[in-house]
């Protein structure tokens, strides 16, 4: 919650900030991430420079849970930030993103994913959500508070004062603060459709995926269940015959 006004914010000052995508060659965040720890380096290494990853996950991988720890000992001197909002706004935003009217959207998503600290299954309501993000915030600071040369800002994105907190933090103006990615079903007079278009673009990648997977499990199913149908004599045939389909092993005997 709050990277696109993070992001805008600190590039409105001059500084060079990411948005999902990170390094030259436009390399998703949530990649170079993943690929620089696999590399045994720091997450950041394979990611390019730039003052600030205002979003490093993909809405699949979250980078900044999964390899928070990586984070923290590979970044000695970094700045971590926590964004907060009223958790009923932030699942209603949930809701309705991304913005069309049909889904799937990122609640649905949530609850398929197994990300730490919420496994695949949970997440169904603002209250096992809020559940999940207060652990997630006392990892940090139990975190950041082991390991000082780190330092640990917390940004209430709906703060009337949070553009001049901001400005006496880092120097750069408070009219450089401003909400940015406000959900278009709930404000669609405020997008145009190139931001519809960039917005979609931005989750197609992790919704192929998921609905490659999906297909490929529905077929499985069906499989199976066209095993269970046929006789032994019929499935001996087939092993004879060197047609042993994985899913034969998954068959009650």
């Amino acid at each position: 919650m709050g990277t696109s006004s993070l992001h805008s914010f600190f590039k409105c000052g001059n500084l060079t900030s990411t948005h999902y995508s990170c390094g030259k060659k436009s390399e998703k965040c949530s990649l170079c991430t993943k690929h620089s720890v696999e590399a045994g380096l720091p997450p950041l290494s394979q990611c390019g420079k730039a003052d600030m990853y205002a979003q490093l996950d993909n809405g699949q991988y979250f980078p900044q849970i999964e390899l928070l720890e990586d984070f923290v000992h590979g970044h000695p001197n970094a700045t971590f930030f926590l964004t907060f909002r009223p958790m009923d706004k932030w699942y209603q935003s949930l809701k309705n993103w991304p913005p069309r009217q049909h889904g799937p959207h990122m609640n649905n998503r949530f609850r398929k994913l197994n990300i730490t600290g919420l496994p695949a299954g949970v997440g169904k309501n603002v209250g096992e959500l809020s559940d999940w993000y207060c652990k997630h915030v006392e990892r940090v600071r139990g975190l950041v508070a082991r390991h000082p040369s780190h330092t640990l800002v917390e940004v209430d994105i709906e703060d009337p004062a949070i553009g001049q907190r901001m400005e006496d933090m880092f120097g750069i103006e408070k009219s450089c603060w401003g909400h940015k990615n406000a959900n278009a079903i709930m404000m669609s007079e405020n997008m145009t459709q190139l931001d519809m278009v960039e917005m979609h673009k931005h989750y197609k990648e992790g919704e192929t995926a998921e609905m490659k997977a999906q297909k490929e499990e529905e077929n499985r199913i069906k499989r199976i269940k066209h095993l269970e149908s046929l006789s032994p004599r019929r499935i001996k045939r087939r092993m004879k015959n060197g047609r042993w389909p994985e899913e034969l092993s998954e068959v009650e005997s």
